[in-house]
C-alpha cells in the first residue's frame, strides 16, 4: 500500500480499470475515496464513511445485471489465461523478455520464442478491446451509483433513489462534477474515439436524464444502457465486440423513459439483452482463445463464475439458483456490501486490511462440484484460486501502466501468506524471466 504524487493511496489490484467515487472540495480539488474493481469482485476503501461505502455498492449491484460487465470480466479472465500461458512459457523454456509494460514487451530470441511473440500480440489486442468496454461502461455506471443506493442488508441487492432534498441534489451535482473532472483527467484516445467529448456528454445526458420522473424507468433505462453499450458479434467473431456511446443510449432514450409503461418496456430489452450475452459468451471466449491451450483456461471460467457469483447472490424471484442455499453462518455475508474482496484502510493507524467474503468461498466450491446452469464449462478449482485471480490481476494491472509487480497482499492485515503462494511464484518467474521488477511477500 502507498501513495501516489496527490497523496492519494494506491493498491496493486487498484490501479487502472476501475470504478471510482471521485469528489471535490470547495476549490474543486478531486479526491478519490474508495474504487470497485469488477475483475476481482473488489471493493477498495481508502475512507470508510456510508457515501463510499454506498457509491462502491451500488456498482456492484448494477454490475451484476449490466450484461456488459459479464462481457468485461469474461476479457478480463481471457487475459489472465494470456498471461498464465506467458510466465509458464517464459518458466518452461528459459526465455527472457525485455520491456516492462505491455506495450514495449518483446522476446529477446525472436527465433525460439514465435509462440511467445504472437501471445504477447493477442494481450495487446485484447487489452485495447477491454479498455475500450470499459471506457464505454464507465459513464453510465457512475451515473447509476450516484443515482441510486442500496438500504442496509441484503435487501441492498434492490437499490433504490432517495427522496431528492435540496441537500441530495447539491451532492449529486458536486459528485458529477467530481466524476467529469476524473474522466478528463484520465482521458485517452479510447475516450474520444467512443465519445467525442466525453465531459460535455456526460453532463448533458445527466441534466436530461434527471428529468425522468419514474424512479423504476430511470433504474431500467441505466441497466438496458449497461446491457446494450457492448454488442457481441455473433456473425462475425474476429471482431468479438464492439463498443457504443453509453451516454448517448441514455439521452436518445428519454423521451421514451417519459412514458406511462417505460419501466416494463426498459425492463423488457434489458432481459433480452442479457439473454443474448448468456446465448453466446462461450462463442465469444472460444473465438478469443484460439491459441491457448485448454489447461490454461481455467482463469476463464473464474472469472465468469465471479459475475455467477453476484447473479446467483441476488434474491430476485427467478434466479435459477436460490440464494439461501448458500447461507453462511457469518453474518450479513450475502449483503451487497459483502464483496469477494473487500480492501480498506485504517484511518488510524493507515494500515491496509483485506476480508475475504467466506460465504462466496463456499458459494465457489459448490459450483466446481454442481455447475450450475451458466457454469457448465468450469472445472475443478484450485485449493485457494482466489489468489491466482487476484495475481493475475496484479500483473495484469502492472503490465499496463508500467509499475513494478507488487503482491496484493505485502503489508497487508486480514490475509497471510504461505510458501506455496502463487502470487510468489508468478511474480518470481518474471523477476527471473523479464526486466520487469516485483516484491512479494516474506514467507
Amino acid at each position: 500500500m502507498g501513495r501516489d504524487k496527490d497523496g492519494n493511496y494506491t493498491h496493486p489490484l487498484f490501479r487502472t480499470g476501475l470504478i471510482p467515487l471521485a469528489s471535490s472540495d470547495s476549490q474543486d480539488n478531486v479526491q478519490y475515496r474508495g474504487f470497485y474493481n469488477p475483475v476481482v469482485d473488489g471493493i477498495g476503501l481508502w475512507r470508510f464513511d456510508d457515501e463510499v461505502v454506498r457509491h462502491e455498492v451500488t456498482h456492484r449491484v448494477f454490475s451484476t445485471f449490466g450484461a456488459g460487465f459479464e462481457i468485461l470480466r469474461v476479457l478480463a479472465g481471457v487475459s489472465h489465461s494470456l498471461i498464465f500461458v506467458l510466465v509458464d512459457t517464459l518458466h518452461q523454456q528459459k526465455l527472457k523478455l525485455k520491456g516492462t509494460d505491455l506495450m514495449s514487451l518483446e522476446v529477446s530470441s525472436r527465433s525460439k520464442g514465435k509462440y511467445l511473440g504472437k501471445i504477447i500480440d493477442e494481450l495487446r489486442a485484447l487489452e485495447i478491446l477491454w479498455d475500450t468496454c470499459y471506457w464505454s461502461l464507465l459513464p453510465v455506471a457512475e451515473i447509476a451509483a450516484i443515482d441510486f443506493a442500496p438500504p442496509k442488508g441484503s435487501e441492498g441487492w434492490y437499490v433504490q433513489r432517495f427522496r431528492d432534498t435540496d441537500a441530495i441534489q447539491k451532492n449529486k451535482q458536486m459528485l458529477i462534477r467530481a466524476t467529469a473532472k476524473w474522466l478528463e483527467d484520465h482521458k485517452n484516445p479510447l475516450i474520444s474515439q467512443i465519445f467525442g467529448d466525453v465531459i460535455r456528454e456526460f453532463h448533458d445526458t445527466w441534466e436530461v436524464y434527471n428529468t425522468i420522473q419514474d424512479n423504476e424507468a430511470r433504474e431500467y433505462l441505466l441497466k438496458f444502457a449497461l446491457s446494450s453499450s457492448l454488442q457481441l458479434q455473433t456473425t462475425d467473431l474476429d471482431s468479438l465486440v464492439t463498443a457504443h456511446d453509453s451516454l448517448r443510449i441514455v439521452y436518445e432514450n428519454v423521451s421514451r423513459a417519459q412514458q406511462s409503461d417505460a419501466a416494463e418496456f426498459f425492463q423488457e430489452a434489458y432481459f433480452q439483452k442479457s439473454i443474448e450475452v448468456f446465448d453466446h459468451i462461450d462463442a465469444v471466449i472460444a473465438a478469443a482463445t484460439p491459441h491457448i491451450p485448454t489447461s490454461y483456461r481455467g482463469p476463464i471460467y473464474i472469472a465468469h463464475m465471479i459475475h455467477c457469483l453476484l447473479l446467483y447472490s441476488h434474491p430476485f424471484p427467478l434466479n435459477p439458483i436460490s440464494p439461501k442455499l448458500y447461507q453462511s453462518d457469518e453474518p450479513d455475508t450475502d449483503s451487497p456490501a459483502e464483496s469477494l474482496l473487500f480492501i480498506w484502510v485504517d484511518q488510524n493507524s493507515g494500515r491496509c486490511y483485506a476480508d475475504l467474503n467466506a460465504r462466496y468461498l463456499h458459494m465457489a466450491d459448490v459450483f466446481a462440484k454442481d455447475k450450475p446452469p451458466l457454469l457448465r464449462e468450469l472445472g475443478p478449482l484450485p485449493k485457494e484460486w482466489w489468489r491466482f485471480t487476484a495475481g493475475f490481476e496484479t500483473i495484469r494491472q502492472a503490465l499496463k501502466d508500467g509499475s513494478a509487480v507488487t503482491c496484493p497482499f505485502l503489508n497487508v492485515g486480514g490475509v497471510d501468506c504461505s510458501e506455496d503462494c502463487p502470487i510468489a511464484a508468478l511474480i518470481g518467474v518474471l523477476q527471473d524471466h523479464s526486466d520487469i521488477k516485483g516484491e512479494i511477500c516474506a514467507s
